[in-house]
Formats: C-alpha cells, structure tokens, sequence
C-alpha cells in the first residue's frame, strides 16, 4: 500500500511539473513616478492587494524605493513606489538624494508611469508644466503613461480640460 501511495505522489508531481513546465511566465517592472502626494503609495497598494507602502498626507513619507509585486497565473507585474518630486523649496542634500532614487529607480524598468494628482491639477495651472521639468532636470524623458490619480475628488467634467492640456503635449 505504501508503494501505491509513492506511485500516486510521484505521479502527481509529474503531472503538475510537466504542466508547469508547458507554461510560460512573464515579469513586468513599472516604476510609478510623480510629484510628492500625488498618490503612488496608495496606487501601488491597490494595484498589489495589500498594504506595501506607508500612506500619509506627510510629504516624502516614502524616501526609499518600494517594491510591491503582483501575481497572476502565470505573469507577475513589480511596482516600484518612488520618492516624489520635491517642490522647487527644497534644495539640499535631502533633495539631491531623493532625485537620485527616482532617477535609479527607473533603471531596467519596462513600463515608466508619471502619476499626476488630478485636483491639484486642476487647481494649480502650473502643476503639470512643472512635473514635466522636474522629469526633464532628472534626466527622465521616456514616459510610457500618464496616470491621472484621485479623480474621485473631483466633478468628472472637471477632467476634461486636464486632458485637453495633456493631449498637446509633445511626445517623446
């Protein structure tokens, strides 16, 4: 009887290497980028299921690179929750370093994503104008996506000029 046992385990085992082994897995890394507040934090949770990323309405909260990682059948997809963009205020070696981890951060990546918080947006003219040249000063010029975030601040149609505005931007 024990070797019967064996036989059904082991066969098992076969089985489900066999049928792993017919599958192919896939790993995405995206780094979420953007000013301080914006809401990567609390994106990359949501997008993984859990608590990953300390979320307070304190900026710079997040100083280091956090990984948050989503799987799937066969497929994963790693966050990387950055520092934000620091507001022209700050200049120093706090500024120096965290500028230096979002740049780092984007390294490797497959997908670069710019997290823009739309109410801030909406009120503040400038807001995009200066994300964009903080991208530009740190060397980041390759965004894949744009990611209005927090839009569930705001009246729907209250969106649609912060569109308009992002589809005249030059594409790189």
């Amino acid at each position: 009887m024990d070797n019967t046992v064996e036989n059904l385990k082991t066969e098992s085992l076969e089985k489900k290497t066999n049928v792993r082994a017919n599958v192919k897995t896939k790993c995405g890394l995206v780094a979420l980028i953007g000013p301080a507040n914006s809401g990567k934090s609390s994106l990359v949770n949501a997008l993984v299921g859990n608590k990953v990323s300390i979320v307070t309405a304190k900026e710079q909260t997040t100083r280091f690179n956090v990984l948050g990682i989503r799987t799937e059948e066969d497929s994963q997809i790693i966050f990387v929750d950055t520092p934000g963009f620091l507001a022209r205020r700050y200049r120093g070696a706090l500024s120096r370093f965290i500028a230096s981890q979002t740049a780092e951060s984007t390294h490797g990546c497959d997908v670069i994503a710019l997290v823009l918080d739309v109410a801030i947006a909406i009120k503040d003219k400038q807001y995009i104008k200066r994300a964009l040249d903080s991208l530009k000063n740190q060397h980041l010029d390759k965004i894949d996506f744009i990611l209005l975030n927090k839009i569930d601040l705001i009246d729907k149609i209250q969106l649609l000029p912060v569109i308009e505005q992002l589809s005249n931007l030059e594409t790189n």
